[in-house]
């Protein structure tokens, strides 16, 4: 998807979800394994999140309606 012409522009927002179990791989162990730091010329962002408890989601949500051009 992020070689696709038509999404260069877009804002990527990954979700570290499962941070509520014990053996969750941590933001800094999914961010290297994604290779996030590669990409340039683009804005993303990886969030700590917890679908049950609901952490990060509403931060991610937040960062997201902050990057998307108006």
């Amino acid at each position: 998807l992020l070689a696709e012409e038509e999404l260069r522009d877009a804002a990527i927002l990954i979700f570290a979800n499962k941070q509520d179990l014990p053996k969750a791989m941590s933001v800094d162990e999914m961010s290297e394994k994604l290779e996030l730091k590669t990409l340039r010329n683009r804005k993303w962002h990886i969030i700590g999140s917890s679908a049950v408890t609901g952490q990060g989601l509403q931060e991610g949500l937040q960062w997201l309606q902050s990057a998307v051009p108006k």
